[in-house]
């Protein structure tokens, strides 16, 4: 099964890098989020570039993972129209290879990696960061439904503390 998680919210400044912060995040919530990495690995172990072995906050060497609890690694979804400059047949072709792109890592109906999307506005202007065009936006979901993916928020996101790593609520 393919899965997508999608959010929608209002942009931050992204300082999910900075233990200042994630540690004031770990204070009030259980789990935050990044939009830096098109895929998150749910046992966070699959980042070629910053190798670990689950989703601990800190390595043994005390610093900071790459992926934690307070740090899924998601896509702002605005760097896609950005770096496609608003050409919603490159931003479609971008979004399939995406939402695909699981499927490498997701055999034998587990569940190891998921895409999570972030869209910050939904609106009906056209070329402006941070807000995708309704039409394209309807566009991207029609793709995902006629092709039967499961379609989830970051509420269904869990993180179970004592293995370390991230799951999905009511997936089964």
């Amino acid at each position: 099964m393919d899965i997508i998680l999608l959010s929608l919210l209002i942009h931050t400044i992204d300082r999910s890098n900075d233990p200042t912060v994630v540690n004031t995040v770990a204070k009030y919530y259980n789990i935050g989020r990044s939009g830096t990495a098109p895929l998150m690995f749910l046992n966070c172990n699959g980042f070629r570039k910053d190798p670990q072995t689950d989703c601990r906050t800190y390595g043994p060497d005390g610093k900071l993972n790459y992926a934690n609890r307070y740090e899924a690694r998601s896509l702002s979804f605005d760097i896609i129209e950005i770096k496609d400059s608003f050409d919603n047949t490159k931003i479609f072709s971008d979004f399939v290879k995406l939402a695909n792109s699981q499927s490498t890592y997701n055999q034998g109906g587990r569940i190891k990696v998921v895409p999570l999307l972030i869209f910050h506005n939904v609106d009906w202007v056209t070329n402006r960061p941070y807000n995708t065009n309704v039409a394209l936006f309807d566009q991207l979901m029609k793709y995902l439904y006629e092709n039967h993916f499961k379609v989830l928020t970051y509420k269904q996101l869990g993180y179970n503390t004592e293995a370390n790593t991230f799951y999905l609520n009511g997936m089964f």
